[in-house]
């Protein structure tokens, strides 16, 4: 704010000049304006509860022995042949 005030006034410069820049200045940078996030009704109308959201996941057999307690990266059994 401060150079760009002495960039725009020269030295002997009257109040009305200083008060005139200033003006310039804000209303340019938008000082003082803020932002609001306003919440969309709709959204907050429709939103559906996390559990029904997400998919149920499948139940992960092992390729090796069939069990569910494990996988096959981490099966210590020996591979199970039909």
């Amino acid at each position: 704010m401060e150079h760009a005030m002495k960039s725009r006034c020269v030295e002997p410069c009257s109040t009305e000049d200083y008060i005139n820049a200033m003006e310039d200045i804000i209303t340019r940078t938008r000082i003082g304006k803020t932002w609001t996030k306003i919440p969309m009704e709709s959204k907050m109308v429709s939103k559906i509860p996390r559990e029904d959201r997400r998919p149920e996941k499948p139940i992960l057999n092992c390729h090796k022995c069939g069990s569910t307690s494990n996988l096959a990266n981490t099966c210590t059994k020996k591979t199970k042949i039909n």
